[in-house]
């Protein structure tokens, strides 16, 4: 990769429209550590899929650690608003009652949430019918949720916060690594794979993308295609971290073929 972090596709790389208006992509999303930018890349439609995927990721899935981290957003002003929203405490006091309350960010105890792919189907032999399970990962912060409930005199304390689509995170990285694959090599470079699950949600989405067993912990940059081969056949992948959120693993993504796009 050159030193540049914003270039032009000049037509939507979800469906090649050219004689329309084009918005911008980030690679990978602001909210979710993404700073390379393809300008010129989407048509309406096509951002408007892409865009709300990314909002149901990273304000749903992780809005609530990101709101607790003070990660990047558009939106920083909600913040507080969204916080709030999103936190709330539940539980049992000493007389046995049913209770809830709204905790300050500065007292919310960290809580991450990961989802935890298998390798994809396609490098480890499954079926491209097949589903396979993705697991999800909690690591909540007991010692600050005990004291915020000795605090408010409760006996007993649960927080809630938005749960995983699995899909919508399948989804969303395998957005990220067609707009890199764009990004880095342009569209006539590569033959994209990844479509139909990106544009119509369809198929399998762990046959495409995946983890790593044993787990891998994030790279220093966001994004990075490496080529593979499988029983004769050379794939793209594309090797992904979300930065904003370290505590998520490494994620792989099956791109597509490198080569000439007919």
């Amino acid at each position: 990769m050159n030193g540049s972090t914003v270039r032009a596709a000049d037509q939507c790389i979800y469906c090649g429209a050219k004689g329309c208006y084009l918005s911008k992509e980030h690679v990978l999303a602001l909210a979710l550590g993404g700073k390379q930018v393809l300008h010129r890349a989407s048509c309406p439609e096509h951002a408007q899929i892409t865009s709300e995927l990314e909002r149901r990721v990273a304000r749903g899935t992780y809005g609530f650690q990101r709101a607790i981290d003070g990660v990047a957003t558009r939106r920083s002003k909600q913040r507080a608003d969204f916080l709030a929203e999103r936190v709330r405490a539940c539980g049992v006091n000493h007389a046995g009652e049913e209770v809830s309350t709204q905790v300050p960010r500065s007292q919310t105890p960290r809580m991450p949430i990961a989802s935890t792919f298998p390798v994809p189907g396609l490098l480890a032999g499954r079926s491209p019918e097949e589903e396979a399970t993705v697991g999800m990962e909690t690591n909540l912060d007991t010692d600050q949720s005990s004291r915020v409930m000795r605090s408010l005199g409760w006996k007993e304390i649960l927080w809630h916060s938005p749960g995983m689509n699995a899909r919508d995170v399948a989804r969303v990285l395998a957005k990220t690594a067609h707009a890199f694959a764009w990004y880095e090599l342009g569209g006539a470079e590569f033959v994209p794979l990844l479509l139909p699950l990106i544009v119509r949600d369809e198929g399998s989405c762990t046959y495409w993308v995946g983890g790593f067993e044993p787990r891998r912990s994030q790279l220093k940059t966001p994004v990075a295609l490496r080529e593979i081969d499988v029983s004769g056949t050379t794939y793209l992948i594309a090797d992904i971290s979300m930065m904003a959120l370290p505590h998520l693993p490494l994620y792989q993504v099956v791109v597509g073929l490198p080569g000439k796009a007919t």
